[in-house]
């Protein structure tokens, strides 16, 4: 318990740094978070699919999950966001690769498949700020679920095994689903009351 008010702090620290990131989005300094994240996203070919934004709001979670969660004292913010930001790019372009393979194999034995892709659409940082504000009211399992399906694209099957390695509790794709549909619920609802005239539009199916 003594550690909490240090955990609110280094939260309070967090949203502070987020702030400042986003109001210097239009500035052209070389070491710009976000003028880097761009530039990676081109330099891996993923910048006509994702935006910086997804891209710093998952960094976001990351981090918040990091200080509250394991009390995880991040002392250089700017250099944490470069270091987990460029490795989520890097692992992000794997995987479309490997997806592209796939994709490319199935099509030469001329097999029927959807490909369910999810993503945010492009956010202003007004909107990510709209977005940060409702993400904090979520509980941690339903930010968890909804990082896991949304952000990272996992298949339900894929969810529920990282969902039971990362907290020894079995459950249903039924149930996970279930889950995802409130949880997705729950995020609109607390964007929508503090912001309803930005539109929060998510794409694919929960």
């Amino acid at each position: 318990m003594d550690e909490w008010p240090k955990i609110q702090e280094r939260l309070a620290q967090l949203d502070d740094f987020i702030s400042e990131v986003m109001s210097s989005r239009d500035n052209s300094r070389p070491h710009n978070l976000l003028l880097l994240i761009d530039r990676w996203l081109k330099q891996f070919h993923l910048s006509s699919r994702i935006d910086c934004s997804e891209i710093l709001t998952e960094t976001y979670f990351q981090a918040r999950s990091e200080i509250r969660d394991k009390g995880v004292h991040i002392e250089k913010l700017p250099a944490w966001f470069k270091t987990v930001s460029y490795r989520m790019i890097r692992d992000l372009s794997k995987k479309a690769k490997n997806r592209n393979r796939a994709t490319q194999r199935l099509s030469r034995h001329n097999e029927h498949f959807t490909e369910n892709v999810i993503h945010l659409n492009e956010f202003d940082h007004t909107s990510i700020e709209a977005l940060l504000e409702a993400s904090a009211k979520l509980k941690e399992e339903e930010l968890q679920i909804l990082k896991l399906r949304i952000v990272q694209g996992l298949s339900w099957k894929e969810v529920k095994h990282r969902w039971i390695a990362e907290t020894g509790k079995d459950i249903s794709e039924a149930a996970l689903r279930k889950k995802g549909e409130r949880a997705l619920k729950h995020l609109r609802g607390e964007f929508t009351a503090k912001h309803p005239k930005i539109s929060l539009q998510i794409k694919g199916v929960v």
